[in-house]
């Protein structure tokens, strides 16, 4: 393949790569209204996968991120209809999603915590995410630990499966990383790394356009 063919496709590799830390990050915040509640639920918090925060529990219990980017997992997902069971009543999440250095978008999550069978979660298909990007959406069973986490967020006993109610409590405080608008690590580093691309891209360039050597007189 030309080098003129390989470089704009290493470039738009490059561009995409540059996306991928903003639209991976978790949510930067939640609000969750609905049956039973005495007013809106408010979290402020680091919701990035893995930092063990209410917001990151929650999203994860409630296949917030299979919704949005799509999953395989067919232990969690049911199908694109609503399921056949009983729902019973049905909390609202809001979460504001990062999608830039300063630019969020809000993706909205249906979770029924009382549905016959075990609690489930819908999100709608084709949600805003921002640079053509979609919410993929579907109905999905919630994790087992759901309860607990909308427990700990202050979701009352009456709104609750009664097999969460009286488990451990999902501590508030973030445990690793740091606040949700700091850099991560990666997002520190990527700066440096696509310098370093596009050098190595530059002098390709240039090794291939230099004049030929000539000989010695």
């Amino acid at each position: 393949m030309r080098m003129g063919r390989v470089l704009p496709a290493v470039a738009a590799g490059l561009l995409l790569w540059a996306a991928l830390p903003a639209l991976a990050k978790g949510a930067s915040g939640a609000t969750i209204v609905g049956e039973g509640l005495d007013g809106p639920i408010v979290l402020e918090e680091n919701g990035e996968p893995g930092t063990g925060t209410r917001l990151a529990r929650l999203a994860e219990e409630s296949k917030f991120f299979e919704q949005v980017w799509g999953s395989d997992d067919a232990d969690s997902r049911l199908t694109a209809a609503p399921p056949e069971e009983t729902l019973g009543p049905m909390l609202e999440v809001r979460y504001l999603l990062p999608i830039g250095p300063d630019e969020a978008v809000a993706v909205i999550q249906a979770i029924y915590p009382r549905a016959d069978g075990g609690a489930v979660s819908y999100m709608a298909p084709g949600q805003d995410l921002g640079s053509e990007y979609q919410t993929a959406g579907g109905w999905h069973r919630a994790g087992p630990g759901l309860g607990a986490v909308l427990s700990s967020v202050g979701v009352p006993a009456s709104v609750l499966p009664a097999a969460s109610v009286g488990q451990p409590a999902v501590p508030a405080a973030q445990p690793t990383g740091g606040e949700s608008g700091d850099p991560t690590g990666w997002e520190r580093a990527f700066p440096w790394v696509a310098a370093a691309v596009l050098a190595l891209l530059g002098g390709l360039v240039w090794w291939r356009r230099r004049p030929p050597a000539t000989g010695s007189p």
